[in-house]
């Protein structure tokens, strides 16, 4: 019995030790798991941006497609995208420091850095081709050639990107301006009045009123040229502290122009509505831009090249020696080429992009 009593009291302690050390399910070498970070919030830089709603096609398109769509947000960036009617008013919104970057042309930037007030600033990138440029006269003139201009009066809008090759195809053509030819300065609106009511012989202007006005077969071309280059300007004050954000918006703008390309109907309706343009004329004036034909991202350029540069070089030439400017303004100093690429590399290590994650606000 005494044994029987030992025994039973053994097996009744070994129970009481398994139960006591055996663990709960799941908890068997248990730890706590770290609590889940917090999403950082990155700060979007504000970027304050003027384009022309009546000037060079392509600034025009790509500033309706910042200001409409959400590709500045995508890309970091607080857009504050404003419209102006010309160059003017983007420059002098620039200099008094109510923008930060200004879609304009070759002539504006060289306006601005080689001025009688130079401005300091950076060309930072180019939207490609804006078009034409050429010399029209009434359809029913019997001139022929700019060498038919002799003795006659042609207008066309002083130091903007018309200017410059006019002057210069009257020169080429043996015409010294002011002498064998007159050339006055007109706002774009009143040239193409002034040469349908005859009175004036020719005008020098842009796409579109060059298509325009060959559409309604009001005008017929002389001579014109397809290199209108495109700047993206910025301040120097703003791009010596935003390097980085600009190089954001250098992917913005090349995101834009591929948007561009895939829906060129929607774009060019936007801009027909402030330029009071038919859209099927913006869309001829804008077939001379290569970046309107992209077919993919990676075949999108908005790096300015020596091509360029030497655009910007003779219209500063040509500035002095009509009395626009006093000094030759450094273009190479002031032009650069280096943050695209950094953009460029940026985008690629974002992997590949979706043209999905685009929306209209």
């Amino acid at each position: 019995m005494k044994r029987f009593i030992i025994i039973l009291t053994a097996l009744l302690l070994a129970t009481i030790g398994i139960f006591c050390g055996k663990e709960e399910p799941n908890q068997i070498n248990k730890v706590s798991a770290p609590p889940a970070p917090i999403p950082v919030q990155q700060t979007k830089t504000k970027i304050r941006i003027g384009y022309p709603t009546m000037g060079a096609l392509i600034n025009g398109q790509v500033g309706n497609i910042l200001q409409r769509t959400n590709i500045l947000e995508n890309n970091n960036i607080d857009g504050d995208v404003q419209g102006f009617l010309y160059g003017q008013g983007l420059r002098d919104a620039l200099v008094t420091n109510n923008l930060d970057v200004i879609l304009t042309s070759e002539a504006n930037f060289v306006t601005l850095v080689g001025g009688k007030t130079p401005f300091p600033c950076k060309v930072i990138a180019t939207l490609g081709s804006a078009g034409r440029i050429g010399i029209m006269v009434r359809l029913d003139a019997t001139l022929k050639s700019v060498a038919d201009l002799k003795n006659k009066v042609i207008l066309t809008p002083f130091g903007t990107s018309a200017h410059y090759p006019t002057v210069k195809w009257a020169t080429d053509a043996g015409l010294t301006p002011g002498q064998d030819i007159e050339i006055r300065n007109s706002q774009a609106a009143e040239a193409r009045q002034a040469l349908i009511r005859g009175d004036v012989d020719g005008i020098a202007l842009w796409d579109p009123y060059i298509a325009q006005m060959l559409e309604e077969k009001q005008t017929k071309l002389l001579i014109s040229k397809t290199d209108f280059w495109t700047t993206t300007i910025v301040s120097e004050s703003f791009y010596n502290k935003h390097k980085d954000a600009l190089a954001d918006l250098i992917v913005s703008l090349k995101e834009s122009l591929f948007y561009l390309a895939t829906h060129q109907e929607q774009a060019n309706q936007w801009l027909s509505e402030t330029m009071k343009v038919d859209a099927k004329l913006i869309h001829e004036g804008s077939k001379h831009n290569t970046n309107y034909q992209a077919k993919s991202m990676e075949s999108v350029s908005t790096s300015p090249n020596e091509d360029l540069i030497m655009v910007l070089e003779a219209i500063a030439g040509f500035n002095i020696a009509s009395g626009l400017s006093k000094t030759q303004p450094d273009i190479k100093a002031n032009v650069d080429t280096g943050l695209a690429k950094t953009a460029e590399n940026k985008f690629k290590s974002r992997g590949n992009y979706d043209p999905a994650r685009v929306t209209i606000k």
